[in-house]
């Protein structure tokens, strides 16, 4: 949900789009996205680690990728279909996605939507 909450800040929302839209149009703009987006995912999969950590994901656990399932969701309502980032869709998206991930425990990393 942090993750959530963070992408949802209106100046995060602002340079996201930016950065997305004039990314290809823009030469100068192609570093500095990279390295936005680069520091973005090193910040957020630091949560996966700790999860792994915690013993709630496995250590083989291929983080870069499944960051990309968690948040590619949210960056799509975000960017492209404007729909709402509600709580229960974010926790439909984290077991969904979490639901795939093979030799991982039912741990406490959110809430199951209507208490499954």
């Amino acid at each position: 949900m942090a993750i959530a909450a963070q992408v949802m800040q209106p100046h995060i929302t602002a340079l996201d789009r930016t950065l997305v839209a004039e990314r290809p149009r823009l030469p100068a703009f192609r570093e500095t996205a990279r390295a936005y987006w680069s520091r973005r995912f090193a910040l957020t999969g630091g949560v996966i680690q700790r999860a792994i950590l915690r013993g709630e994901l496995p250590p083989e656990t291929d983080v870069p990728l499944l960051l990309e399932g968690l948040i590619g969701p949210l960056y799509l309502r975000l960017l492209v279909t404007g729909d709402e980032l509600s709580e229960e869709f974010i926790a439909r998206v984290v077991h969904l996605i979490l639901d795939g991930v093979p030799g991982r425990s039912e741990g406490p990393l959110i809430n199951r939507p209507g208490g499954r």
